[in-house]
């Protein structure tokens, strides 16, 4: 009888244990933040769906949790509001602990991804940030950091375009392969 009550315990034990790990268990995060009309929707669903659609401005962020393609694995991808105050609950969190963050940004939304990028809730994760350049101005977008006291050099930084047809996210494919 003890013994029975003993492997009754045991094995409650295992299976509340294996429960919690699998809630728990590790998925890597993919998020994308940048200012109001740069492409981050448009980011998120081509590297989600692997194809390019016609966006339009969105005030809300989108989670998706899955099997993401271009990374050739699980992963929970985030394209995040341009504005803080939007962000669903967590998502300070979600940020901070993010493998990999994309800050998306363009020649038009320049002084807009500046702005952002004081923000005080990205304040920390600024050293850590990848920018998705789109365009050519990769060197100003660099110069316009250091000068905002922020080294450009203790962040990645790579070229993409999604234009309407095209899918041109080869540094882009393989940074988030190398990371995720």
């Amino acid at each position: 009888m003890k013994l029975v009550f003993l492997q009754t315990i045991f094995v409650t034990i295992a299976i509340l244990i294996i429960v919690r790990l699998k809630k728990h268990s590790f998925i890597p995060r993919l998020s994308i933040i940048g200012p109001h009309g740069v492409g981050k929707t448009r980011f998120y669903y081509a590297i989600r769906d692997h194809r390019i659609v016609r966006t339009t401005k969105s005030m809300q962020s989108n989670v998706f949790k899955g099997y993401l393609q271009l990374t050739n694995g699980e992963a929970e991808l985030i394209d995040f509001s341009a504005e803080p105050r939007l962000w669903p609950e967590e998502s300070q969190y979600k940020l901070m602990n993010s493998m990999v963050i994309l800050f998306v940004t363009s020649e038009s939304t320049q002084e807009e991804s500046l702005a952002l990028i004081q923000n005080k809730i990205l304040w920390k994760a600024r050293k850590g940030l990848t920018y998705v350049i789109q365009g050519q101005y990769k060197e100003g977008f660099k110069a316009k950091l250091n000068a905002l006291g922020i080294d450009a050099e203790d962040n990645q930084f790579v070229t993409a375009d999604l234009g309407l047809q095209t899918w041109n996210v080869i540094d882009l494919a393989q940074l988030l392969r190398s990371r995720l």
